[in-house]
């Protein structure tokens, strides 16, 4: 995030922080773009503490080893070039990649026949739940002649950018939300209406991931009261808390 210059900081033009490889344990990065007493604009660096917290007695940071995830997808990648180049896939790839290769964007899919639109699309970054890469739901969509597609990974929006430039490239309408867990369990789905509503779920992220232990985030109630602006929520269907409730026969709460 930046931060603008206040009353009196006349040199200081912007602050911001950087998380790098924090999954990692690399330290946040903090710079300040300021301009010198010769007016020449700098930057300057040092490191930062975290900004997240680990719960008082908890358990130790989890040691994380994220280099299978790059060799599933560099393998997927691998996969479909070896496959093309043999022949292998329909002719509706080729005849795709021979537009795209023109200019020709976005490549309108097969007219929809269907109105259905999956609204709780999970990616491989559901770590444990998809493994899908975010831009390949796009394709999925394309082939079942869906009109638009939702992709709701779990506390993140990591895939949201291949998945929202792949959709415009093959003339899909991307919905982009997020699965927020509860305190009651279970998640809600949130899906942005507007570019604001994306800003609200960012906000919203954000403050479950820092304000909960590491690895725990938490979409309390008063965090998605504060930013529930241009949201759409959905129940979260079978793993939802109206679906435990009545699972439940609890239907006064449900």
């Amino acid at each position: 995030m930046s931060q603008t210059a206040g009353p009196g900081d006349n040199q200081t033009q912007a602050v911001w922080r950087e998380a790098r490889e924090w999954w990692n344990g690399e330290p946040y990065r903090q710079f300040r773009r300021y301009t010198d007493e010769n007016g020449l604009r700098q930057v300057e660096e040092k490191l930062a503490p975290t900004l997240g917290k680990l719960s008082e007695g908890g358990p130790a940071p989890v040691k994380e080893n994220n280099s299978e995830d790059w060799h599933l997808q560099h393998g997927k990648i691998r996969d479909e070039k070896v496959a093309a180049a043999c022949g292998a896939l329909p002719i509706q790839y080729y005849e795709r990649e021979a537009q795209e290769r023109k200019g020709v964007f976005p490549v309108a899919p097969p007219p929809a026949k269907k109105g259905y639109v999956p609204l709780h699309c999970l990616s491989g970054y559901a770590y444990g739940r998809s493994l899908m890469l975010a831009e390949e739901l796009a394709n999925i969509v394309v082939a079942y002649e869906f009109p638009a597609a939702a992709l709701v990974d779990p506390m993140s929006l990591t895939g949201s950018v291949e998945f929202v430039r792949t959709c415009k490239l093959k003339g899909v309408k991307p919905l982009v939300g997020t699965s927020i867990e509860v305190p009651e369990g279970g998640e809600i789905v949130l899906i942005a209406k507007t570019k604001r509503g994306y800003v609200s779920l960012s906000r919203l992220i954000t403050a479950s991931h820092l304000g909960e232990p590491r690895m725990f985030p938490m979409g309390s109630w008063e965090r998605l009261a504060e930013h529930s602006e241009d949201l759409i929520c959905l129940t979260g269907g079978d793993v939802g808390p109206l679906d435990r409730m009545l699972v439940r026969r609890d239907d006064k709460a449900a």
